[in-house]
């Protein structure tokens, strides 16, 4: 039989190793959920380069809108020279008509 000392010494000593394990297992939660995966370097400017292609995004889509109302109003005016020409051909017919007559 062990002497009386020596069993508390081993009690002791068991219950100071489950209490370390136990202080052990709450650092590794607490370092766990204090790091994450997307706090690490290669995960730094994930959020920000998504916000950051999604302004590219609507700022190409802001331009092409743009671009698209510009070629609209190019044809419309086309379209006016166009009709504006037409009308001056037919006066110039018209007048060469009125001048054939005349004569």
């Amino acid at each position: 039989m062990k002497p009386i000392h020596e069993a508390y010494m081993s009690v002791i000593h068991l219950t100071v190793n489950e209490i370390q394990q136990e202080i052990t297992s709450w650092q590794r939660v607490q370092v766990e959920t204090l790091v994450r995966p997307s706090d690490s370097l290669s995960h730094a400017g994930s959020g920000s380069s998504v916000t950051s292609e999604r302004a590219k995004a609507n700022a190409r889509e802001a331009a092409l809108a743009a671009k698209a109302a510009l070629l609209k109003q190019q044809q419309d005016l086309h379209l006016a020279e166009l009709k504006l020409k037409q009308q001056q051909d037919e006066l110039d017919l018209k007048m060469a008509i009125a001048i054939a007559y005349a004569e």
